[in-house]
């Protein structure tokens, strides 16, 4: 018997829905001859499955870092001339800046 009988033999089986040791008595097929052939069959298939399977590749990819702009956070006029403070600014830097804007205004 050939392998691809061995195969389509395995086959019928499965689609049988019955269990193997029945069905080798019915088809006069030794048992261990039969889980063999199974064996066979799974190994065949899983080879196939293998090599059918596209082989992984990483795509390029190219990343740019953009510096995060800088957002006013509190904007001050008086008279002439404009404040601004930025949230890079620590909380101490703005307190001295108000102070200073303070006087004058």
């Amino acid at each position: 018997m050939t392998q691809t009988e061995r195969m389509a033999k395995v086959l019928e089986w499965r689609n049988s829905g019955e269990p193997v040791q029945a069905w080798c008595r019915e088809q006069k097929i030794p048992y261990t001859t039969f889980i063999n052939w199974r064996k066979e069959s799974e190994a065949s298939t899983a080879k196939s499955k293998v090599k059918s399977e596209p082989p992984v590749a990483w795509a390029p990819v190219q990343v740019e870092s953009k510096p995060e702009p800088s957002q006013t956070v509190i904007r001050i006029n008086c008279g002439d001339w404009v404040v601004e403070l930025s949230s890079g600014e620590t909380s101490e830097q703005r307190t001295i800046t108000l102070r200073a804007v303070n006087a004058p205004c």
